[in-house]
């Protein structure tokens, strides 16, 4: 779907990277925290959200329920350049 919701290509940009104590036991959370402590505020804002293949955007609430976001991320893709 040229265009649509498949092309994510222009529906995602890149603002940083960040440094989490574990990329194993990091939720989103704590990936949302850091992207907003240690990048420049003008970069980022509150609107965005985090997307998962095959299921969609995760809301706030299930930022914290989903639990590790790598574990539960092996879960629903098998594409090899995860992690």
């Amino acid at each position: 779907a040229e265009g649509g919701i498949g092309s994510l290509s222009q529906l995602t940009f890149n603002i940083g990277f960040v440094s989490l104590p574990s990329r194993e036991l990091a939720t989103y959370a704590d990936i949302r925290h850091a992207m907003e402590n240690e990048l420049d505020a003008s970069d980022h804002s509150k609107q965005w959200r985090f997307y998962v293949p095959k299921l969609g955007p995760v809301s706030t609430k299930q930022e914290v329920s989903l639990g590790p976001a790598l574990k539960f991320l092996e879960g629903t893709t098998s594409d090899p350049r995860l992690g």
